[in-house]
């Protein structure tokens, strides 16, 4: 029997499985306030006489935990090749209370991590960063994020009134999307046995039930995709929600940028099928898309899938190859490409 409650803890801990390097000190920013706390970044610049490319290190932790402390030694290292890296802040939805009134479902995740963006963009200058050249990153609920950052950019309804610079674009050049959730409405129908779920998704103190609200409206994910069809109370509604929270549905094909999805095909968290469904759409949509299958790893990779990201990250940012204008006819696709032999 798969149960929510004890399975979460693997969950926080393999999306929380990420070194801390000492060595570089960041500089901490306040980029925005809600309910009267900070939501906060930490930027790791690089040294560069030219304006520097940023990555946005978005943390996992099913929505519910994490810490922007948390970075992949591989993301900093970016900071030692020319690369700044601002890991950022969200509300999480363990937070409950803490930000006074002000909820911490969805879209808040969204909206704080728009937020952002856009204030990176508005103090580009003085932090010697091409704001031309943000790429967004992150793994499990992070990858999630990170892939609705860069299918829906600026997009009509899906930017957010977090923050004071609301005017500014809260858009991004690129993503990278470690074993993020893509479509909540299936992850409990994409598992297979082998290798099976650690998690039961539609269950009440399910993480995706929580990202959606259950504890202030009290319908599980379950609930909510079987009244599907039903026009009437509040069910409409809950069901936009899911789907803006969810890339498959969510992206805007005019806003969307190129993303590179890796996935294992043993996680047992989030089932390998969200990433092809994902590819799967964007392909459909004749939008950027490279996937990375692993055919060994879990809800995890080694340094073989970090360097891969990173050298399509700088092919891109080299070529220009960025943005929604790069998007049409691209063929991206690797298919099964070699295994990450952790």
């Amino acid at each position: 029997m798969r149960l929510a409650a004890t399975s979460l803890s693997l969950f926080l801990l393999a999306s929380l499985a990420s070194a801390q390097v000492d060595d570089l000190a960041p500089r901490t920013h306040t980029f925005a306030r809600v309910g009267g706390r900070p939501l906060q970044l930490d930027l790791y610049q690089a040294v560069s006489a030219e304006p520097t490319p940023l990555v946005l290190w978005i943390h996992g932790g099913a929505w519910r935990g994490g810490s922007r402390k948390d970075i992949p030694g591989s993301v900093l290292d970016l900071v030692r090749r020319g690369r700044s890296v601002a890991s950022i802040d969200y509300r999480l939805t363990g937070e409950v209370g803490r930000w006074g009134d002000e909820p911490v479902h969805w879209p808040a995740q969204r909206d704080d991590a728009k937020a952002a963006i856009r204030w990176l963009r508005v103090h580009a200058e003085e932090l010697n960063l091409d704001d031309a050249a943000f790429v967004a990153w992150g793994a499990s609920a992070g990858g999630h994020l990170a892939a609705i950052l860069s299918l829906t950019n600026d997009a009509p309804g899906t930017t957010g009134s977090v923050g004071e610079h609301t005017d500014a674009s809260s858009a991004v050049a690129l993503g990278v999307n470690f074993f993020g959730p893509t479509d909540l409405f299936a992850m409990d129908a994409d598992v297979t046995d082998p290798p099976g779920s650690a998690i039961h998704h539609d269950a009440p103190d399910s993480p995706e039930s929580m990202v959606l609200g259950v504890a202030v409206h009290g319908h599980s994910m379950a609930a909510i995709r079987e009244h599907a069809d039903d026009p009437t109370g509040a069910w409409p509604a809950l069901l936009d929600l899911a789907r803006s929270a969810s890339p498959v549905h969510a992206v805007a094909r005019e806003h969307a940028v190129p993303l590179f999805t890796a996935h294992g095909r043993r996680d047992r968290l989030i089932a390998f099928a969200q990433a092809e469904r994902l590819h799967r759409r964007l392909q459909e949509l004749r939008l950027a898309t490279t996937f990375r299958p692993v055919d060994l790893a879990g809800h995890g990779f080694g340094p073989d899938i970090h360097r891969e990201a990173i050298r399509w990250m700088d092919d891109r940012l080299r070529k220009s190859e960025i943005g929604p204008a790069a998007t049409a006819g691209d063929r991206d696709h690797q298919g099964d490409s070699p295994s990450d032999r952790r």
